[in-house]
């Protein structure tokens, strides 16, 4: 994805991130083949890290949320209200897994389900931008799961 520096328009790609099984094993070959270093992994926001490309923010990765889910990648959308795009995505047969919720400066987000169930993350714009840290995603999807 590319860097950018003002809000993602909605219903585009905005940010990703990996839920890793062995977060140090991914992170040694995320940087061994892309040449990614890594900021954050702080207790408080489930050692949830920012891979970084030079001084731009690339990607997130933190340890599974849970451990019977295969690891995997989750893209996030952006959106101009993600209360109003959850509501938009009950009434289109989705699921949603983690309510809307704050996530610092970024704004709010939800993680959803569409009906054939891959993972999708929706974020709102407040200054969501891929330069700027990620790391309360993972510490607002634990308060929804009540972890």
């Amino acid at each position: 994805m590319p860097t950018r520096d003002k809000p993602w328009s909605a219903g585009t790609p905005c940010w990703i991130d990996y839920g890793a099984a062995d977060l140090d094993a991914a992170k040694s070959f995320y940087s061994d083949i892309l040449g990614w270093t890594y900021t954050g992994g702080e207790a408080e926001y489930g050692g949830y890290l920012t891979a970084r490309i030079g001084d731009r923010a690339a990607a997130g990765m933190a340890p599974q949320m849970d451990p019977s889910d295969p690891p995997r990648w989750t893209t996030y959308m952006a959106t101009d209200d993600a209360d109003a795009t959850a509501a938009r995505i009950t009434e289109a047969g989705g699921t949603i897994v983690g309510a809307p919720m704050d996530v610092g400066p970024m704004g709010r987000m939800v993680i959803a389900l569409d009906p054939q169930e891959p993972v999708r993350a929706l974020a709102g714009r407040r200054t969501h931008r891929r330069d700027h840290p990620q790391r309360t995603r993972r510490a607002g999807l634990e308060r929804c799961r009540g972890r």
